[in-house]
């Protein structure tokens, strides 16, 4: 059972006990020899006793751990006992005051429990050292040092490098890891932990890297590292927490992340106080110095609350103090935020997770609650490659995702959950001045946009390669409650080119769909909308636009079209497309609907004149075989003084190459002297030309003619 002990003790008193077990095995059998021949390790009937333990406790293992080990262990509990050297009677160890290790045919190796009592070793009497606590046994602290003789003139770090007070160097055993509380942290919630993080953080830096762990602490004095404005300035370095507030961080001041490969998982992270601005960040990443790029940083399973920025990673640094008149810009690269949850306070100013100037970013799992006038999920400043996938938030403030001046952002914001339990108005995906975006499968309670203008509030302006010439949006297979194209804030500059396909609208007001003359064109098809609206969709004719819209369920709800020039190709929706003023829709062509083309009015017909009606249809019909308009006719003869209303229709076939065009007989609401004419129609290419011939012995006042055109095969 001897080296079960030796085993299990080791395990229970460090982290590190594995390394020194093995060692100490064979050892334990020549003890476990001495014993069977009698020879005894203490007096014969004699009961050990001590004031720190009962004979239920496991301190007699210890015992046994320390003749196994063959230790003369001076195993110090404090600074005034500390390198004690009594003498004992042959075979007695006492376990407090220790035993010369000359006794015994082993490795010089001390037991105790304290760094104080460490920095009192000798180096000439042990060469070995095994601590059980940082300040005091089972305190998270400790663990298996050596002392390296070839070593005088290291600096003591507090954990990995002890310097004793005769001046030997002990070091730490190292096996990729460290606790901060081997460095003195004590995690009670109250003392500042900074300096302990610190040295320990610095100290994986010299080794190379390696993992850091918060671990949790005791009953008595479980609770938070207190943490106030570490500076992580060194390469590849992770921070290990428990996922619980016994052993996660209280923030006083932002965490500054100033080199590459550095990671947090299952940190718990808590903000100090209230609200100042970006101070209240938990982890700000970026490097002042441009020969310093910074990459690879994962932040996974942490819990962040009360912050403004749970991690802000700024490869644009305009926003820092150190940012002069002249931009200042140091990307970052390959970004991963996964599975964290960050909860800002209800109401405030306050976002989630930044992005400025970042190649390579994911946001994946994420969940998040609360802030106000800032994305939960930002990218901005040129941002590239862009991942926003499967992420919740609820009651922002503002917006959900936000992806601005990234005109080669290459993103795609998927599978996303974003609600608000404040106002509706508050969740929304909103792509400006960015490129290269695919949004779908998402629901959104509130809005997706796409805008441009490249306008920003920084009086210093924007970087070249933040400008975008055209907003380029996918947005598919979503559900929202509206969607806008079109310019948002000062304009400069840009326009929008966005897909719509395939969304469920559900929201009611005035438009499903808005667009203002910014928006240049793409494909509006096959989406449904089942809300109360005024309209279906708005859009601005400019001469820049081409616009497909096809097979659109808008619940019967018109649409509106204003402006002039460009095209609109539409086929297949469920609702008439027309304009309120029945103006300015020249060259608009609409199939299985109804769309009203700009009206032609001739005045002062001569009797038996003529008079030309010309209409421009969209394209040449000689591309379909069978085409139908509409004309309806106000008339107005002003010797007598009559009015009227005329319709007929024209149909116009191509089936042999040639135009015909056939005329429905005049259809006259009054039958007076204003409608005494005749019609007929001819079509060449795109236009269709109606000649109206008086008929009455008095010239016509007016005639003012509408086409509408009703389908084509």
């Amino acid at each position: 059972m001897v080296v079960r002990y030796v085993a299990i003790g080791l395990r229970c008193l460090s982290p590190f006990g594995n390394a020194l077990a093995g060692a100490l095995y064979m050892q334990a059998r020549r003890l476990k020899h001495v014993q069977k021949k009698g020879t005894g390790l203490m007096e014969p009937g004699k009961q050990e006793t001590h004031s720190d333990w009962t004979p239920d406790s496991p301190l007699p293992h210890r015992r046994n751990f320390l003749l196994a080990a063959g230790v003369g262990a001076a195993a110090i509990a404090g600074a005034s006992r500390a390198g004690a050297q009594t003498s004992h009677a042959a075979g007695q160890v006492d376990i407090y005051h220790g035993m010369p290790p000359t006794d015994f045919a082993a490795p010089n190796a001390l037991v105790a429990d304290s760094i104080s009592a460490l920095r009192q070793a000798s180096k000439s009497v042990y060469s070995r050292a095994f601590l059980t606590g940082y300040y005091g046994p089972h305190d998270g602290g400790g663990g298996v040092y050596e002392h390296d003789p070839k070593d005088t003139t290291s600096t003591e770090n507090g954990g990995t490098i002890i310097v004793a007070a005769d001046g030997g160097r002990w070091k730490l055993a190292f096996g990729g890891a460290v606790d901060v509380r081997q460095f003195g942290a004590r995690g009670d919630g109250e003392t500042d932990d900074t300096d302990a993080i610190q040295r320990a953080t610095d100290a994986l830096g010299r080794l190379g890297g390696g993992r850091l762990y918060f671990s949790q602490g005791t009953a008595s004095t479980g609770g938070r590292f207190v943490i106030s404005g570490v500076v992580v300035k060194v390469a590849n370095v992770a921070w290990l927490g428990t996922g619980t507030p016994n052993g996660g961080l209280l923030v006083r001041q932002s965490i500054h992340i100033g080199q590459s490969g550095f990671s947090a998982r299952h940190l718990d992270c808590q903000h100090s106080g209230p609200l100042n601005g970006t101070a209240s960040n938990c982890f700000s990443v970026y490097s002042t110095d441009k020969s310093v790029p910074l990459s690879d940083f994962v932040f996974e399973r942490c819990t962040f609350n009360g912050f403004f920025y749970a991690v802000d990673f700024l490869g644009c640094l305009d926003s820092l103090p150190i940012a002069t008149a002249s931009h200042t810009k140091n990307p970052i690269y390959n970004t991963q935020i996964l599975f964290c949850k960050s909860t800002a306070p209800a109401r405030q100013n306050a976002g989630h997770f930044q992005h400025q100037s970042v190649f390579g970013c994911a946001v994946m799992g994420c969940e998040t609650y609360n802030g106000k006038n800032c994305a939960s999920y930002n990218f901005t400043r040129d941002c590239r490659d862009i991942k926003v996938i499967g992420n919740f938030d609820a009651n922002s403030a503002w917006g959900a995702v936000e992806i601005e001046n990234s005109p080669k952002a290459n993103a795609v914001v998927s599978g996303n959950t974003f609600t608000s339990t404040v106002t509706s108005q508050y969740a929304a995906i909103w792509v400006d001045d960015s490129a290269h975006v695919r949004v779908y499968g998402n629901v959104v309670q509130w809005l997706l946009k796409a805008s441009c203008g490249n306008s920003i509030k920084s009086s210093s302006g924007l970087y070249p390669e933040e400008i975008c010439a055209q907003t380029q949006v996918h947005f598919s297979n979503n559900i929202c409650s509206h969607i806008q194209l079109g310019s948002f804030g000062t304009y400069v500059s840009g326009t929008v080119s966005a897909d719509v396909k395939d969304n469920m609208i559900f929201g009611s007001g005035a438009h499903a769909i808005l667009a203002d003359r910014y928006y240049v064109g793409g494909e509006i098809d096959h989406n449904k909308a089942t809300g109360a609206l005024g309209n279906f969709a708005q859009l601005v004719r400019t001469p820049a636009l081409r616009v497909f819209v096809r097979g659109n369920n808008s619940n019967g709800t018109p649409s509106a079209v204003s402006g002039s020039g460009g095209t609109i190709i539409a086929q297949d929706n469920d609702s008439i497309w027309s304009d309120q003023t029945e103006t300015n829709l020249q060259g608009l062509n609409i199939a299985q609907g109804v769309i009203k083309i700009a009206p032609v009015t001739q005045s002062g017909i001569p009797a038996g004149g003529s008079a030309a009606f010309v209409f421009k249809t969209h394209e040449a019909v000689r591309r379909v075989s069978l085409t139908v308009f509409e004309f309806r006719c106000l008339c107005r003869a002003a010797v007598p003084l009559a009015d009227d209303y005329v319709a007929f229709s024209v149909l116009v076939s191509n089936d042999n190459g040639t135009f015909v065009c056939n005329v429905s007989p005049l259809v006259k609401m009054l039958g007076n002297h204003a409608s005494n004419f005749t019609v007929s129609a001819s079509m060449s290419e795109a236009t269709l030309a109606i000649t109206v011939t008086n008929s009455h012995s008095a010239k016509l006042g007016a005639v003012q003619m509408f086409c509408e055109n009703l389908m084509n095969l």
